[in-house]
């Protein structure tokens, strides 16, 4: 979801992020994004999707979701 056009960082709010334009909180391997939640901002930014049912998340808590799924699969085996 990289929508430069309606939520785009400006050069004075990039401080810590990447040096590649992206919306906050959406671009994997930027220090900045991959450190702090931004779901609000991302979601602001979402455009509606009828086909979409799921919630759109930042890299941040991706990420956490990421490990948590591969911690649980290690536990207890992957999902069916």
């Amino acid at each position: 979801m990289l929508n430069i056009g309606q939520a785009a960082i400006t050069r004075r709010d990039m401080s810590g992020h990447a040096d590649y334009p992206h919306e906050v909180g959406t671009l994997y391997d930027c220090t900045a994004c991959e450190a702090n939640c931004f779901c609000a901002e991302v979601q602001a930014g979402q455009v509606d999707d009828a086909e979409d049912t799921e919630p759109t998340v930042c890299v941040h808590c991706a990420i956490g979701q990421e490990q948590m799924q591969a911690h649980a699969d290690r536990k207890f085996g992957p999902r069916p």
